[in-house]
């Protein structure tokens, strides 16, 4: 478990946003037990799940679904900001707003000062896959998801999922 550093994917000219940053630093834990909101069961290829911030305390929420295409979407967020967004086994290039190109398959878009999360031209970087399969299933795109965003899947049972 790691926290990826998106820096030197972005222009110079622009910055990471800090607070952000500082929460994805920080040590966050998964939860899935029965006081938490967190549902592992929504339909056939979602999931939600409460991401609680060590330091702070914060919750945020973690959700992936699968669309139709067989491409996986992940987001990281609270009521107000993304924090990250992610797609795996996409076909097509990612555009950074500096002109980089971020091949297929796996990407993860990250906010910066000039390009939120809620606009359609975004910051990524690309996301490497840890082994054979890592990255095709739905549960190894959430094991990989958390190792870049610093997240511990310890509290949730994989094998449920």
């Amino acid at each position: 478990m790691s926290y990826y550093d998106p820096i030197r994917w972005i222009d110079a000219s622009d910055s990471l946003v800090a607070t952000i940053e500082a929460k994805l630093r920080a040590t966050k834990t998964a939860e899935s037990n029965r006081e938490s909101r967190s549902r592992a069961y929504l339909p056939r290829h979602e999931l939600e799940l409460d991401i609680v911030i060590a330091e702070s305390g914060e919750v945020i929420r973690l959700t992936e679904w699968e669309d139709r295409a067989g491409r996986f979407h992940l987001g990281l967020a609270n009521t107000s900001d993304t924090y990250r967004r992610a797609d795996f086994k996409v076909a097509s290039y990612h555009h950074n707003p500096n002109g980089v190109d971020i091949p297929p398959p796996h990407h993860m878009h990250f906010p910066t000062v000039k390009h939120s999360l809620k606009e359609r031209h975004t910051y990524a970087h690309p996301v490497s896959p840890t082994g054979d399969k890592s990255g095709e299933d739905f549960v190894s795109v959430l094991r990989l998801f958390c190792d870049y965003t610093n997240i511990m899947l310890g509290r949730v049972n994989l094998r449920l999922i």
